[in-house]
């Protein structure tokens, strides 16, 4: 508002007066309608924040036990399955996960190659064009090098394609380097009607 006075200066606007304004028109039973639904997505936002956390803890409460209570107790009673009394069957699995530290992905892909696993490795090779370059995009295949296009070539391999390999390869008594592929191995309950 310009200094000194209620009017409003040239470049100001009361969007407040213009809400209050626009619902002079709107029947109140229709403003209630509006408020009582505002209020209602202000309390489902509330329970949703609350409910992903309250998800997360059970997330974090099941792996527990999913992974190192269950498995644990049947190992100390010396079983590895059992059949509970409502007819469920428990049994431990022994897995293998890996996932190839970006530290360590040149030497990862290395030694894929070098032990004759390289047809694990996916390629991708990305190229920036600028506008109306459509037609150099399709030509791409062979002509990067030639236009001297830049481009980036990233390697990867899945990791459950690479757990089932070190999976494989450690069960045949093969020695894996566990740093470079990220590899860990844990127990997990499985429960199965």
């Amino acid at each position: 508002m310009a200094k000194g006075s209620d009017k409003l200066g040239p470049d100001e606007m009361d969007f407040e007066g213009d809400a209050d304004d626009n619902l002079s028109n709107v029947d109140g039973k229709k403003i209630k309608t509006i408020a009582d639904l505002a209020q209602k997505q202000i309390e489902l936002d509330e329970k949703v924040v609350h409910g992903q956390a309250f998800v997360a803890d059970l997330q974090a409460e099941l792996k527990q036990v999913k992974e190192v209570d269950l498995p644990a107790a049947m190992a100390a009673a010396g079983v590895d399955q059992i059949k509970l009394s409502t007819g469920e069957k428990v049994t431990v699995e022994h897995l293998v996960r890996a996932n190839i530290p970006k530290k360590h992905q040149g030497a990862a892909m290395a030694w894929l190659r070098k032990h004759k696993a390289g047809s694990l490795i996916k390629n991708e090779v990305v190229a920036k064009f600028g506008a109306k370059e459509d037609k150099k995009a399709a030509a791409l295949a062979k002509q990067l090098l030639k236009e001297k296009v830049e481009h980036a070539r990233k390697e990867s391999v899945p990791w459950n394609t690479l757990s089932a390999y070190v999976r494989e390869q450690m069960e045949a008594g093969r020695d894996i380097p566990k740093n470079i592929f990220g590899i860990y191995t844990f127990d997990q309950a499985k429960i199965e009607s």
